[in-house]
């Protein structure tokens, strides 16, 4: 099995609990990089790149569904009911929204007997590094040694520094932006309501669900007891956007109590096709 397949099945698991995998596997090191540049050893920072380029997924998933689908004789009907991302030892690996679609009426308002619900993913399912593919290629030609050693030097970082604490901003700062062939990868996969009665029957059970929970704020009263997430798992954060005593309220979090409010539409989703 391909280390991008393997890691992928590992962590991409949305609706459910954050599971414990193993620490992401370095890459292979080109040869030219068993030398020194101008006294630097630049196999550490090769990883640290490619650590980059993975983390700038974030910021090209969340682009990718920024705006509602543009659905015929349709309009998206307010803020999405539900937003959530994944994260994982690399950064963010996932974004994704549930909204409400419904035909217009005129001359003001919306036709409810019309509406239904989209559930929409945003990935980029590459681990750039593993393979002999597009954008490993790209990882490999953008990242210019002699031009690196020359930067770190006017940049005053010495060839002793620790790699692994250095700005990675800083560290890369002439290397070009990976969003562009990020977002070349980047797939959407959908699913409707319409075509998906098990999640549309999902989504109408949230709504019978109670959200208890103590009021408890950092730095007040008595201290709060907080779990920090499994080594290596994937954390999954949800915001919902619900009404509570008439009047709007949004909820974010990544607790268990939320994944039970979600999981089943997931579920769902995933009986019917959707890659998630």
């Amino acid at each position: 099995m391909k280390a991008a397949a393997l890691l992928i099945a590992l962590l991409v698991c949305v609706g459910t609990s954050a599971r414990a995998a193993p620490p992401e596997p370095p890459i292979q090191t080109p040869p030219e990089l068993d030398q020194l540049y101008d006294g630097y050893d630049l196999r550490t920072v090769y990883q640290l790149w490619r650590y980059w380029i993975e983390r700038q997924k974030g910021e090209v998933t969340e682009a990718m569904i920024a705006k509602p689908d543009i659905l015929p004789d349709e309009t998206a009907i307010a803020a999405p009911l539900m937003v959530f991302k994944g994260f994982g030892d690399l950064g963010q690996f996932i974004s994704g929204d549930l909204r409400t679609y419904c035909r217009p009426k005129q001359p003001y308002g919306f036709d409810r007997a019309t509406c239904h619900y989209v559930l929409r993913s945003a990935t980029v399912p590459v681990h750039v590094g593993f393979e002999d593919d597009a954008p490993s290629r790209w990882m490999r030609k953008t990242f210019e040694p002699v031009r690196l050693a020359a930067h770190l030097k006017a940049e005053g970082l010495a060839p002793n520094t620790d790699w692994w604490m250095a700005d990675r901003a800083r560290l890369f700062a002439q290397h070009p932006s990976a969003a562009e062939m990020l977002r070349a990868e980047g797939k959407v996969a959908r699913v409707d309501s319409r075509q998906c009665p098990a999640m549309a029957k999902a989504i109408l059970a949230m709504e019978t669900k109670t959200l208890v929970a103590p009021v408890d704020f950092w730095m007040v009263g008595e201290p709060a007891t907080l779990i920090p997430p499994q080594p290596h798992g994937a954390i999954w954060t949800y915001k919902l956007e619900l009404i509570v005593g008439g009047r709007g309220a949004t909820i974010e979090s990544s607790s268990p109590w939320i994944t039970d409010v979600v999981g089943p539409v997931f579920d769902a989703a995933r009986s019917c096709g959707m890659p998630i």
